[in-house]
C-alpha cells in the first residue's frame, strides 16, 4: 500500500475485483417444534444473491470446489469449516479485492447465531465469525473493509431453552458473548426481530422487512449511482438509509421499534469512508 492510499480518507476501492461474499441462510432447524422453519427466508436469499451478483462479488473457494454465494442450513461445525476455508490463503487471496461481505439470515440472539446441530440447535458467536477475518488470520484483508450484515430472528423459545446459563445471581437469559468487534475495518449491522413480524402476508415483495430494506437500500444508494457511472454513497450512510427504510416499513404497518420487534443496530470500526466505484469490467445494467 502506498503512502497516498494509507493517508487517504477513503478505502482503496480500485482493485481489480470488488471482493468475495458469503450468504448463510438457515431455514430448517433440529428442534423444529421450538424453532419453526423460516420458510420465507429463501426469497430473501434470492434477492440478496441477485444484488451481490450485480455488484460482481465472487464466491469464496472451498476445498475441492469453487464454492457458492448462498449456503443453507449449516451446522456449527459446517459453519466453522466454511470460515476456515474462507481465510485459507491457499484457497482465497483477497489481495486484488476491495472488500469482503458476509451475510447471515437465521434465528439468533444478540451476539450469537443459531445453527442446526446433530442433536440440538447450537449457537456460534458473532465475534467468532468476525475474528476469523482479523489481519493475523487473513493478512490479505488487512486495512480492507469487512462487512457483516445479519438478520437474526429470535424464536420465542430460544431465550429460555437455549440461552439460559448459570450465574452467581441465578440464571441469566443470554450467553456470555462479546458483542462489539474490537478490530479495525469492521462494519457490522444486526437486525433482531421476531419472525412473526418478518414476513407479513400482505407484503407485496414477499421479503422480510430487513431484507426488503437492505435490498432497496443497496439498489438505490449503491447500484443506481453506479449505473450512471457515479460513485456510490458511503457505505455507513447506506446502512443509515437502510435503517430509515426499515422504520418507514414499520410505520406503514402502524408499528414502532421496541424490544419485541427490534430493528437494525450498526457497529463500525471503519477508519475510512467506503465508497463503491465502477470498474472497467463492470456491466451493471
Amino acid at each position: 500500500m502506498s503512502l497516498k492510499q494509507f493517508m487517504s480518507h477513503e478505502y482503496d476501492m480500485t482493485h481489480a475485483k470488488r471482493g468475495k461474499a458469503i450468504v448463510i441462510n438457515n431455514v430448517v432447524f433440529k428442534n423444529s417444534d421450538d424453532h419453526q422453519a423460516r420458510e420465507g427466508s429463501f426469497r430473501d436469499a434470492i434477492k440478496i444473491r441477485e444484488i451481490l451478483e450485480e455488484l460482481r462479488f465472487e464466491t469464496v473457494r472451498r476445498r475441492g470446489h469453487d464454492g457458492q454465494l448462498v449456503y443453507e442450513d449449516l451446522t456449527v461445525s459446517q459453519f466453522r469449516e466454511l470460515l476456515i476455508d474462507a481465510v485459507n490463503p491457499d484457497l482465497n487471496d483477497y489481495s486484488d479485492c476491495d472488500c469482503f461481505m458476509f451475510i447471515v439470515l437465521s434465528y439468533g440472539i444478540e451476539g450469537a447465531v443459531l445453527c442446526s446441530g446433530p442433536l440440538k440447535d447450537e449457537f456460534i458467536e458473532i465475534t467468532e465469525i468476525v475474528d476469523n477475518f482479523k489481519p493475523d488470520s487473513c493478512p490479505s484483508l488487512l486495512m480492507k473493509p469487512k462487512i457483516f450484515l445479519m438478520q437474526l430472528d429470535p424464536a420465542f423459545t430460544i431465550e429460555i431453552a437455549d440461552a439460559a446459563v448459570p450465574h452467581e445471581d441465578g440464571v441469566i437469559i443470554k450467553p456470555n458473548v462479546r458483542k462489539v468487534p474490537k478490530e479495525a475495518d469492521i462494519l457490522l449491522q444486526c437486525c433482531f426481530m421476531s419472525g412473526f413480524y418478518g414476513w407479513l402476508d400482505d407484503d407485496e415483495t414477499g421479503l422480510s422487512w430487513y431484507a426488503r430494506a437492505m435490498t432497496e437500500g443497496l439498489r438505490r444508494f449503491v447500484l443506481a449511482p453506479m449505473r450512471t457511472h457515479k460513485k456510490s454513497m458511503d457505505f455507513v450512510s447506506v446502512l443509515n438509509r437502510i435503517n430509515m427504510i426499515f422504520v418507514k416499513i414499520m410505520d406503514e404497518e402502524g408499528l414502532t421499534p421496541d424490544r419485541q420487534i427490534g430493528g437494525p443496530q450498526t457497529t463500525s470500526t471503519l477508519t475510512k469512508r467506503m465508497i463503491f466505484t465502477v470498474k472497467p469490467t463492470d456491466t451493471i445494467g
